[in-house]
């Protein structure tokens, strides 16, 4: 074994926190960075933000799942990104999962896999007002990944945030 890595300037740390309030639960995808970051995680920043605000533009009751995973699949599409986990998912209760295969077929992090592609489609939901999502983009060029999101609920003309400090990467 070797000892464990020490945390040094241009890292970026991301947990996933699940807190829960009167039996609901809600997710934070909180990361923080340790400036300066390099040019990569910073274009992965700003695609991760990107994909969050374009969510936000978009989401309303009526709404496709399916449509609101290619809105946030988009900016990853363009510049050149993937995601390594799902971009969007249902919380209470957790039914709906909006992960994106885009860029993937490049991928090559030297991880062997011994099995099929899984591919899961994206259920066709229309979105109704008092649901719950976690959006959770998260935008990834090689082995640099930047992760952020929180929660929202779902209204008629939009979606009210639930927290907006884990919606950005922070820097320290």
């Amino acid at each position: 074994a070797e000892p464990p890595r020490r945390l040094e300037r241009g890292d970026i740390v991301c947990a996933e926190i699940m807190p829960a309030c009167g039996n609901q639960e809600v997710q934070v995808q909180m990361s923080v960075a340790l400036d300066p970051l390099d040019e990569t995680n910073l274009r992965c920043e700003s695609v991760a933000r990107q994909s969050y605000e374009e969510a936000l533009r978009v989401l309303r009751a009526g709404l496709s799942f399916p449509e609101l995973v290619q809105t946030m699949a988009e900016p990853l599409r363009v510049a050149g990104c993937w995601a390594y986990t799902p971009l969007v998912h249902s919380v209470s209760p957790h039914f709906l999962m909006g992960r994106t295969s885009i860029n993937q077929e490049k991928l090559e992090l030297g991880v062997r896999y011994a099995g099929p592609s899984i591919e899961r489609p994206v259920r066709d939901i229309a979105l109704q007002a008092g649901m719950v999502l976690a959006l959770e983009p998260n935008a990834c060029l090689g082995d640099h990944r930047v992760n952020i999101g929180g929660t929202v609920i779902v209204t008629e003309s939009g979606c009210e945030e639930l927290n907006s400090i884990p919606t950005r990467l922070n820097h320290k």
